[in-house]
Protein backbone atom coordinates (compact mmCIF):
# COMPACT_ATOMS: atom_id res chain seq x y z
CA UNK A 1 0.00 0.00 0.00
CA UNK A 2 1.23 3.39 -0.91
CA UNK A 3 0.90 6.52 0.89
CA UNK A 4 -0.49 9.46 -1.22
CA UNK A 5 -0.51 12.84 0.53
CA UNK A 6 -1.65 16.23 -1.93
CA UNK A 7 -0.01 19.19 -1.03
CA UNK A 8 -0.90 22.09 -2.99
CA UNK A 9 0.52 21.67 -6.48
CA UNK A 10 2.10 17.71 -6.45
CA UNK A 11 1.49 14.33 -4.70
CA UNK A 12 3.99 13.11 -2.38
CA UNK A 13 4.46 9.26 -2.22
CA UNK A 14 6.18 7.15 0.65
CA UNK A 15 9.23 7.09 -1.17
CA UNK A 16 9.37 10.88 -2.19
CA UNK A 17 9.80 11.62 1.56
CA UNK A 18 13.55 11.71 2.47
CA UNK A 19 14.06 14.12 -0.67
CA UNK A 20 10.92 16.25 0.79
CA UNK A 21 12.34 16.22 4.30
CA UNK A 22 15.52 17.40 3.43
CA UNK A 23 14.32 19.99 1.12
CA UNK A 24 12.09 21.53 4.33
CA UNK A 25 15.30 21.06 6.44
CA UNK A 26 17.49 23.34 3.81
CA UNK A 27 14.81 25.81 3.88
CA UNK A 28 14.59 25.67 7.24
CA UNK A 29 18.39 26.38 7.73
CA UNK A 30 17.78 29.62 5.33
CA UNK A 31 15.52 30.61 7.60
CA UNK A 32 17.27 30.39 10.88
CA UNK A 33 20.16 31.59 9.08
CA UNK A 34 18.27 34.54 8.11
CA UNK A 35 16.58 35.27 11.63
CA UNK A 36 20.85 34.88 13.02
CA UNK A 37 21.81 37.37 10.96
CA UNK A 38 19.26 39.85 12.13
CA UNK A 39 19.33 39.79 15.69
CA UNK A 40 18.40 43.44 15.69
CA UNK A 41 15.00 42.86 14.14
CA UNK A 42 16.01 45.22 11.59
CA UNK A 43 16.11 43.54 7.83
CA UNK A 44 19.26 44.63 5.74
CA UNK A 45 19.18 44.95 2.36
CA UNK A 46 22.78 43.25 0.84
CA UNK A 47 23.35 46.54 -0.95
CA UNK A 48 22.60 49.07 2.39
CA UNK A 49 25.20 51.42 3.69
CA UNK A 50 27.05 50.17 7.20
CA UNK A 51 29.23 52.63 9.30
CA UNK A 52 32.14 51.57 10.89
CA UNK A 53 30.86 49.78 14.34
CA UNK A 54 27.60 48.14 11.97
CA UNK A 55 30.85 46.93 9.60
CA UNK A 56 33.01 45.51 13.11
CA UNK A 57 30.01 43.65 14.24
CA UNK A 58 29.31 42.29 10.49
CA UNK A 59 33.01 41.24 10.07
CA UNK A 60 33.21 40.21 14.58
CA UNK A 61 35.93 42.49 15.13
CA UNK A 62 36.92 45.72 16.52
CA UNK A 63 36.46 49.25 14.90
CA UNK A 64 40.06 50.24 15.47
CA UNK A 65 40.86 47.47 12.93
CA UNK A 66 38.18 48.50 10.57
CA UNK A 67 40.20 51.73 10.53
CA UNK A 68 43.51 50.01 10.25
CA UNK A 69 42.06 48.02 7.66
CA UNK A 70 41.23 50.85 5.81
CA UNK A 71 44.07 53.14 6.23
CA UNK A 72 45.95 49.99 4.69
CA UNK A 73 43.40 49.71 2.00
CA UNK A 74 42.70 46.53 2.18
CA UNK A 75 39.05 46.58 2.29
CA UNK A 76 36.46 48.12 0.15
CA UNK A 77 35.00 51.54 1.79
CA UNK A 78 33.48 54.59 0.04
CA UNK A 79 34.33 58.05 2.38
CA UNK A 80 31.57 61.42 2.57
CA UNK A 81 33.04 63.52 4.41
CA UNK A 82 34.75 62.32 7.63
CA UNK A 83 32.70 59.37 7.60
CA UNK A 84 33.00 55.71 6.36
CA UNK A 85 30.69 53.78 4.75
CA UNK A 86 30.97 49.44 4.00
CA UNK A 87 28.67 47.50 1.06
CA UNK A 88 27.41 44.31 2.70
CA UNK A 89 27.27 43.10 -0.83
CA UNK A 90 30.94 44.30 -1.69
CA UNK A 91 32.21 42.90 1.87
CA UNK A 92 30.87 39.43 1.40
CA UNK A 93 32.50 39.45 -2.35
CA UNK A 94 35.84 40.52 -0.13
CA UNK A 95 35.67 38.08 2.22
CA UNK A 96 35.11 35.57 -0.45
CA UNK A 97 38.81 36.18 -2.21
CA UNK A 98 40.49 36.10 0.83
CA UNK A 99 39.00 31.90 1.21
CA UNK A 100 41.80 29.32 0.93
CA UNK A 101 41.12 25.84 -0.89
CA UNK A 102 40.39 22.82 1.49
CA UNK A 103 42.59 20.05 1.29
CA UNK A 104 39.53 17.99 -0.42
CA UNK A 105 39.23 21.08 -3.22
CA UNK A 106 42.74 21.29 -4.23
CA UNK A 107 43.39 17.30 -4.16
CA UNK A 108 39.93 17.54 -6.46
CA UNK A 109 41.19 20.27 -8.72
CA UNK A 110 44.20 17.78 -9.95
Amino acid sequence: MELILKTMDTELSFDKIPSVLQDVLLHLRRIEFFLSENKSGKITDPDSRMNVKETADFLDCSASTIYGLVFKRQIPHEKKGRRLYFQKSELNEWLKKGKRPTVFEVMNSV
